[in-house]
C-alpha cells in the first residue's frame, strides 16, 4: 500500500493539482513511494518544468530544469516524464544520494510520438500515438521488461507491480503482460489473472495498483 505523503506548502501551491498516483498512469503529479518523493509539473509558467519534494519538505532540483513536460508517472524508486510533444522520455532515480536528480533518456525520436507514460514498480511503458503500439523499458533484477506484441494496438495503458495492462483500440478488451515474481502463492501470473477477470468486459478506462486493476466499463 502506498504510504501517505505531505507536500510542502511552497511546492503544493505551484503544481497543477490532480490526483497523485503511487503507481500506474500518466498524470501531472506522481509519487515514488519507496523514497518518499512527490513530484509535479509546475503550472502557470511558459515551461511546464518538473519540481520534486523529498521527505515532505526538501525541494530537490532536477538537472533538466528548463525542459517542458506533458505528463509524469512514478514507481518504487524512480519516476519518468514525457517531454512536451511526446518525442523524448526521461527517467530520474530518486534513490540517489546526489544533491539533484539526474535524468536518463530512455527514448528519443524525431518521428515517433509517445503518450500515456506509465511507471510500475520497476518498469516504464508508453504508447505510440500514431500506431497504438506499446513500448516498455527497464525491469527488475536487471531483466528487460517485456513489451506486448506489435500486432496489438492500444488506446490506453497502465502499470502495476511487475505487470502492465492496456485497453485494445478496436475491441475495448483488456490485455495484460509481464509477471509478478512476488506472487508465488498465485496460480500463474497476476497479468494472466487480471486478463481472465476482464475477458467479458469492454472498458473505457483502466488504472493499476500494486497487484490489482480497476476500471470503468464502456457502458459506465
Amino acid at each position: 500500500m502506498t504510504p501517505p505523503f505531505t507536500l510542502s506548502l511552497s511546492l503544493f501551491s505551484i503544481l497543477a493539482v490532480t490526483a497523485v498516483h503511487g503507481l500506474g498512469s500518466a498524470a501531472t503529479t506522481a509519487v515514488t513511494y519507496g523514497t518518499a518523493t512527490v513530484c509535479g509539473i509546475v503550472a502557470g509558467e511558459p515551461q511546464h518544468r518538473i519540481q520534486c519534494s523529498r521527505n515532505g519538505s526538501r525541494v530537490v532540483p532536477l538537472t533538466l530544469p528548463n525542459a517542458s513536460f506533458d505528463a509524469i508517472s512514478g514507481g518504487r524508486s524512480f519516476f519518468c516524464g514525457l517531454r512536451s510533444g511526446g518525442r523524448s522520455l526521461h527517467c530520474w532515480d530518486t534513490a540517489a544520494t546526489t544533491a539533484s536528480f539526474r535524468p536518463k533518456r530512455v527514448f528519443h525520436s524525431d518521428v515517433v510520438q509517445l503518450a500515456d507514460v506509465a511507471v510500475g514498480d520497476s518498469q516504464v511503458c508508453a504508447r505510440e500515438v500514431q500506431s497504438g503500439v506499446v513500448r516498455c523499458w527497464r525491469g527488475s533484477g536487471g531483466a528487460q521488461f517485456s513489451s506486448p506484441s506489435e500486432s496489438l494496438r492500444f488506446r490506453s495503458i497502465t502499470c502495476g507491480c511487475g505487470f502492465s495492462c492496456g485497453i485494445v483500440k478496436e475491441s475495448g478488451r483488456v490485455v495484460c503482460w509481464g509477471d509478478d515474481n512476488e506472487g508465488a502463492n498465485r496460480k500463474g501470473s497476476i497479468s494472466d489473472e487480471i486478463h481472465r477477470e476482464f475477458k467479458n468486459f469492454t472498458m473505457s478506462s483502466l488504472v493499476a495498483g500494486v497487484s490489482h486493476v480497476c476500471g470503468l466499463t464502456l457502458h459506465g
